[in-house]
């Protein structure tokens, strides 16, 4: 297994990289009958035998129902394991984001589940899940995860895109507090 540095981290992490989301929910496209979610015995399998052919990068998020279980059932203890979760951009009854206490509250109870799932006392690394542009120029959702890693609750900060100029302003906010 060839292994490479995670961008500015510091963390050594296989080419390769495990995505789960799979494992813990109906997804992509249905076999026969079914779409083919394996067992909790055949998951773990799968997991157990991915990390012993060098893997260390799983990509899993509450999102993805019964994967963080999962995960860490089968490598919480694996510390040379990369377990990399996210957190969704809370929202009010009407759909808009959180803001101020409210958003605080959710994504500290947020990490604390994942947390509690992964069986680790420091989430490697949490990405904001589906990051839109208006979410990393206001910039409140990257602070309240900048204070769980103060606290010691998480690693390493990131967020998940689908756009370039998603990308592209996640990289100038995360350069602008480099040169604070």
């Amino acid at each position: 297994m060839n292994y490479r540095l995670l961008g500015r981290t510091g963390l050594q992490v296989s080419e390769l990289g495990l995505g789960t989301v799979s494992l813990g929910v109906d997804y992509g496209i249905p076999a026969p009958n079914d779409f083919g979610r394996p067992d909790c015995e055949d998951a773990i399998r799968l997991l157990h035998h991915a990390a012993d052919q060098g893997i260390n990068l799983f990509d899993t998020a509450p999102a993805y129902g019964e994967s963080e279980r999962l995960l860490g059932q089968a490598l919480g203890k694996r510390t040379h394991c990369v377990l990399a979760t996210k957190v969704a951009v809370p929202r009010d009854a009407d759909g808009r984001p959180l803001r101020g206490r409210g958003l605080a509250a959710a994504v500290r109870e947020s990490i604390e589940r994942s947390l509690r799932a992964l069986r680790r006392e420091t989430l490697d690394l949490v990405q904001i899940h589906n990051a839109t542009l208006d979410v990393v120029l206001e910039g409140e959702m990257a602070e309240v995860l900048q204070m769980a890693q103060t606290a010691g609750k998480i690693r390493w900060i990131g967020a998940s895109v689908y756009s370039e100029r998603e990308a592209l302003a996640v990289i100038g906010r995360a350069s602008c507090r480099e040169r604070v």
